[in-house]
């Protein structure tokens, strides 16, 4: 943020609906698309007619809706974690019959991390409510089902010691973000809104058309790494910048400099 601010831009960091010190909805519906349209709105009512987004993981999955229904608004994306299907409409196992060596380890990390780290959201993706009980009774349960996260979907590497990337202090702030506003249950309930949705993110059954220019930052221990075809395919891809080292929580990562990429493309 720093170095985005001092290049003379101004920085709205919102926190979603149910996250960090938002208030959690009080009605159905609050899935990716309709959190977009309230982003947008909230740019808006800022008094910014035009604006960059940036986001990983669920701002990610934000950014696509603000990169295909508000282009009027929405200048351009800067994402990392990028989600894209097959172009074409072809199935899985029929596209990696044709594929590189590069991208058929991408699928082969996309299996794996379904198979052995995804638990979590079919969890809460279906019971929400009966997690969120938990997580909103003990802080050290709390602390586990989020800091369990950072020690494998961050560049961990050789022995998912999260503190080899993020320091205790980080850690603790963010648990204590969700212990102390309450919103592990609320937080929960976007997957749940979300595997109700007709076109799902993680079901991997929304299908649109980013026309905005985008770039995206690579990161090699990212939790969902499709193939650059396929993203290119889906996203009007301007810049494409791949990196050694990081993780699914690439703005906490030590290293690369994060904010880097983003700065030198806008």
């Amino acid at each position: 943020i720093p170095m985005l601010t001092r290049a003379g831009f101004d920085v709205v960091a919102p926190s979603l609906p149910g996250y960090g010190f938002s208030e959690a909805p009080k009605t159905q519906g609050w899935n990716p698309a309709r959190i977009a349209s309230a982003m947008n709105y909230l740019m808006l009512g800022l008094g910014y007619k035009r604006y960059y987004a940036q986001g990983g993981d669920w701002g990610s999955m934000i950014c696509k809706n603000l990169g295909s229904h508000f282009t009027s608004n929405c200048a351009a994306l800067h994402v990392n974690m990028v989600a894209a299907r097959p172009p074409n409409g072809i199935k899985v196992h029929d596209a990696v019959k044709s594929m590189s060596e590069e991208d058929l380890k991408k699928i082969q990390r996309i299996r794996h991390m379904q198979r052995y780290e995804f638990g979590y959201q079919e969890i809460q993706g279906t019971k929400p409510q009966s997690l969120g009980y938990g997580l909103s009774d003990s802080p050290m349960a709390l602390a586990a089902w989020i800091i369990e996260k950072f020690s494998t979907w961050g560049d961990t590497r050789p022995d998912k010691d999260p503190l080899r990337v993020f320091s205790m202090d980080d850690l603790l702030t963010n648990v204590s973000i969700y212990w102390f506003n309450n919103v592990g249950p609320s937080s929960t309930r976007l997957y749940y809104e979300d595997y109700n949705t007709r076109g799902s993110a993680l079901k991997g059954t929304a299908v649109m058309k980013v026309t905005v220019p985008t770039a995206v930052a690579e990161f090699p221990c990212e939790i969902f790494t499709p193939p650059e075809s396929w993203v290119r395919d889906q996203y009007n891809v301007k810049r494409w910048t791949k990196f050694d080292k990081g993780g699914h929580f690439a703005g906490k990562n030590k290293l690369p400099p994060f904010g880097e990429p983003v700065h030198t493309y806008l």
